[in-house]
């Protein structure tokens, strides 16, 4: 019997071929059916982020994985940060120098594929044969994928404990137009995700004033 089609298909891409001691971007592509959602990092209230296990040959070596921006889905109050159409994740793999032939990349991954009725634990694995040099034709795709991960700021953000706020100054130019902030904390623990957020300008800076979750220490 055929296994059941799974909510959420990884599929291992490279953004080109590998140079030797250089580095090369890599996406796990997570293509998802429609009406199910997998998650970000943090998930919120609920769900599971994703779980990666590489084997890679020895000198090879993987970088952080790096998520795009989630979206928001609120289910009977709960908050959950997802992605609802399909997504990439990078990570950048190192290459020693004196690599030469291929890079054999493979993985076991775990991940949470849900509907708004169902959650399913989703397992399986991926692999990719990474050319050394050769063709250097860069994959388009990963342009869209890199736009689509938060940006870094410039300078560090403030933060400040306040009753039951938590205040955070964004450093943002006060000409940089924001219509609906909203803060997603990559961090499990200090905010209510559930609770309503609000937002001031303060010169240069863009005030959070976040709902902390009960029983967080003061």
């Amino acid at each position: 019997a055929l296994a059941q089609a799974r909510g959420i298909e990884p599929e291992l891409v490279a953004e080109g071929p590998a140079v030797p001691g250089g580095e090369v971007e890599l996406a796990i592509v997570m293509r998802t059916k429609p009406g199910w959602h997998g998650y970000w990092l943090n998930p919120g209230d609920a769900g599971l982020p994703m779980e990666v296990e590489w084997q890679l040959p020895p000198g090879n070596s993987l970088g952080p994985l790096r998520y795009p921006v989630p979206t928001r889905l609120t289910i009977a109050g709960i908050m959950n940060y997802v992605y609802e159409d399909d997504y990439a994740i990078l990570t950048r793999l190192k290459v020693p120098a004196g690599a030469t032939g291929t890079v054999p990349i493979s993985a076991k991954a775990r991940w949470l594929a849900c509907t708004d009725e169902i959650c399913v634990p989703e397992q399986g694995e991926f692999a990719l044969n990474l050319p050394i040099g050769g063709d250097s034709a860069k994959d388009v795709r990963f342009d869209e994928w890199q736009r689509a991960l938060p940006r870094p700021l410039v300078m560090p953000a403030k933060f400040e404990l306040s009753g039951d706020k938590l205040r955070v100054g964004i450093p943002l130019p006060r000409e940089v137009a924001v219509e609906e902030p909203y803060f997603f904390p990559a961090a499990d623990g200090p905010v209510d995700y559930a609770g309503k957020q609000s937002f001031r300008r303060l010169g240069d800076q863009l005030i959070a004033e976040l709902p902390r979750r009960r029983g967080e220490p003061a």
